[in-house]
């Protein structure tokens, strides 16, 4: 074989690997690229939800409850449809489907999703924007991780005001809302961020400190009649009690009961039985000796599914 024949060849080869390299640049460029929802306050998009419900639906109201914390935040009037179009052809509205509607990128993004999952996706150009549920409290943990994660509101005193909003085309964010799989989520991490219905304390190395008068609340979905268990990561000083209501709590324990101590270490406690009559949880954390500097340290906290660990 000549020598020229190999040069030939070898330019060829590092000719297609060069523009197969291109080419994967291109798609993640596209992936990454972003998509504006709402800009200097103004938007095309519209909310959409399931024409079937009616008002005193849990999926309505999520659907409403969307809409108004993007007003809130971008302080853009962003209408909600239903999806009864007519003989109107609407597959090139800019539109966000919350829960199951007939829009068959809805039905495509339920498809890939198990009982305890929701999902967050993009689809296609953008046009359509799909932030859902299997069930009901599916597509509340949905719009409440999509409101937290991408919107950073809180509550309506805790939020960023921002004229501009992007998603990212591409996206694909499925999470479980149950903690059935037992993930183990870091402090300030996106899953953290998405359970938090009431925040407190400073984040840093990888863990969350409370200052002596912080009232940390995470709000917890599960479905109801299963057994769960609540796992933290924890040291200091520390009281976790646990809630129905978000507003009678109950203990759970503390830093002075048996085996527990403030080292660092991974104490649990059994939720079964507050999920045996509610969906959700709220489990608060505050500082059991608030006159002293030994404030509770979190690095971690995991819900369980108890059921799927006998698989």
């Amino acid at each position: 074989m000549s020598r020229r024949f190999l040069a030939v060849a070898l330019t060829i080869l590092l000719t297609s690997l060069f523009l197969a390299a291109c080419k994967a640049d291109d798609a993640d460029s596209d992936a990454a690229q972003p998509l504006p929802i709402v800009a200097g306050g103004v938007t095309d998009y519209v909310v959409v939800r399931n024409d079937l419900y009616d008002s005193s639906n849990p999926i309505v109201r999520t659907a409403v409850r969307l809409r108004n914390t993007i007003s809130e935040v971008t302080g853009a009037e962003m209408q909600i449809k239903t999806d009864w179009d007519g003989t109107e052809d609407n597959s090139a509205r800019k539109e966000i489907l919350v829960g199951d509607t007939n829009r068959q990128e809805s039905k495509d993004a339920l498809a890939q999703l198990r009982d305890d999952q929701f999902i967050i996706k993009v689809c296609g150009d953008g046009t359509k924007i799909v932030v859902t549920g299997k069930t009901e409290r599916g597509t509340e943990a949905a719009v409440d991780y999509f409101c937290q994660t991408y919107l950073g509101y809180r509550s309506g005193d805790d939020f960023t005001a921002n004229p501009d909003f992007s998603l990212s085309l591409g996206l694909e964010d499925i999470r479980g809302y149950d903690g059935s799989a037992g993930e183990i989520i870091p402090a300030n991490s996106d899953s953290e961020a998405a359970l938090i219905w009431q925040d407190a304390g400073t984040v840093s190395d990888g863990k969350r400190t409370l200052a002596r008068t912080d009232v940390l609340i995470y709000r917890m979905h599960g479905m109801m009649g299963k057994p769960y268990k609540l796992t933290f990561d924890i040291e200091g000083q520390y009281l976790i009690t646990v809630s129905t209501d978000n507003e009678t709590y109950y203990r759970l324990f503390a830093f002075t009961d048996d085996g527990y101590g403030s080292p660092r270490g991974n104490y649990t406690a059994d939720l079964t039985e507050y999920f045996a009559t509610s969906e959700t949880v709220y489990i608060r954390v505050t500082d059991y000796h608030p006159l002293d500097e030994n404030s509770p340290v979190i690095y971690s906290l995991s819900l369980t599914d108890e059921d799927r660990t006998l698989d």
